[in-house]
């Protein structure tokens, strides 16, 4: 991890003074099906899984910056709660983190608010909440927004729901994406939390490397 620090420290002095030093994304990896594992793991009662959750935080940019490794029992709003209390002390200047919508609620926005001083905002694609029916889409009937509405119009011409690009969405996803490229990561199978931790912040400091020597 201290290697991934320094890795991630040079990246942001070529970057000073970029938007990526001050707002981040945050979001948790997909768990995988890992019955026959040992080590600590849990349950994930939604997505009928057993195994874990990878918890990340990255900037703007992608670059990786704290993830915590839980079992799938911990809830993501409790599993990012332990990224932020990290990813504060690394980056005590953070003052926004982008969320999506499982990151939503209130409480969590609050506790983020009174414990850390961070803002949470919620990145929502504009269709959310549109519903599609004999072809015809449905908005929420509590207060839609203009843009569910516009989307509501787009979506009965087209009959289906169709990818809309989001500003500051996709960008954890796309950090999913190069983390995947390391055949360790595919599955989870370390018995230890810390080592299944160590090998993502291994793999995070191979991609800042070759962005550092490029």
């Amino acid at each position: 991890m201290e290697a991934h620090q320094r890795c991630a420290r040079r990246f942001g002095e070529r970057a000073k003074g970029q938007e990526s030093q001050t707002k981040c994304r945050c979001r948790r990896f997909p768990e995988r099906q890992n019955d026959a594992k040992r080590g600590d793991r849990g349950y994930d009662g939604a997505k009928k899984v057993k195994g874990r959750k990878r918890h990340i935080a990255t900037d703007t940019d992608g670059n990786l910056l704290t993830c915590v490794v839980t079992p799938a029992n911990i809830g993501e709003r409790a599993g990012m709660k332990l990224v932020i209390n990290i990813l504060k002390k690394d980056v005590p200047e953070l003052k926004k983190m982008f969320v999506d919508g499982g990151y939503d609620g209130e409480p969590f926005s609050l506790w983020a608010k009174t414990t850390h001083q961070l803002e949470i905002e919620v990145k929502r694609r504009p269709d959310e909440g549109v519903t599609v029916r004999d072809g015809i889409a449905q908005v929420p009937t509590n207060n839609p927004s203009e843009e569910q509405i516009r989307m509501a119009f787009e979506i009965t011409r087209n009959g289906k729901k169709a990818f809309v690009v989001v500003s500051k969405r996709w960008v954890v996803e796309r950090t999913f994406a190069w983390l995947y490229n390391f055949r360790r990561l595919k599955v989870d199978y370390e018995e230890k939390i810390d080592v299944s931790e160590g090998f993502i912040y291994a793999a995070s400091s191979c991609i800042l490397l070759r962005r550092l020597c490029a």
